[in-house]
């Protein structure tokens, strides 16, 4: 099986297990889970998107890797600076390692994409606090018809680990939303046992679809 060499990169980042598929080659965990997901999207007539810049565009390289991507992953925004971050993603003014920041995100690519299932990620990759939030702090946010979710992970490890595990559990989330849109990801087995945390907004009231959309609890694990 060829790799791209961003998916080669990711492939020695992941310290998830992998697996051999029915040739014998080996398949990284998060294609597996790309996989998965492109079952899933597909089989509930949406499309996808995401918006990344913490892991420098590797969700969008296993989505775009996964069976029939074309069809359904219509792309993804990596923003780096924060002028795009304003502008582009719809950011709130303040730090961007948070909860709003991660659902304007979300609420605001699924807007310009015109899109049903939608990520966001930021957080903290260098092995050092940024702005006096931790290393391995990373926030996640998942729009899908309806609704705006997010999720807080302390991960750990050097800053390839941390990606690596960020590309992994971005995949996870998506997935279980697609498999119960109505329910807690904190129900799915991938993140069983995740502590809740009483954390509901503010909303992310300069996110253009955040009006409507509601923001459930977080869990963090």
């Amino acid at each position: 099986m060829r790799m791209s060499s961003l998916r080669r990169r990711v492939a020695g980042q992941r310290t998830a297990a992998s697996v051999s598929d029915t040739n014998g080659d080996t398949v990284t965990q998060p294609a597996v889970q790309a996989e998965q997901l492109a079952g899933l999207v597909q089989s509930r007539g949406w499309t996808a998107v995401g918006a990344e810049s913490l892991t420098s565009g590797a969700i969008a390289s296993q989505l775009g890797e996964a069976p029939n991507a074309s069809s359904w992953f219509l792309g993804a925004v990596v923003a780096y600076s924060p002028r795009a971050k304003f502008d582009v993603l719809c950011v709130p003014p303040g730090p961007v390692v948070r909860l709003t920041t991660a659902c304007a995100r979300a609420n605001a690519v699924a807007a310009r994409f015109g899109v049903d299932l939608s990520l966001a990620a930021t957080g903290v990759g260098c092995p050092r606090p940024e702005s006096g939030i931790s290393a391995g702090t990373v926030w996640f946010a998942v729009r899908h018809p309806g609704r705006t979710r997010s999720y807080l992970r302390h991960l750990s490890g050097p800053t390839d680990s941390v990606i690596g595990q960020t590309v992994s559990e971005a995949l996870e989330l998506l997935i279980a939303a697609c498999h119960s849109p109505d329910r807690f990801p904190g129900d799915h087995a991938a993140v069983s046992g995740a502590t809740r945390v009483d954390v509901h907004g503010p909303r992310p009231t300069e996110s253009p679809v955040a009006g409507d959309l509601p923001i459930t609890p977080t869990w963090s694990g």
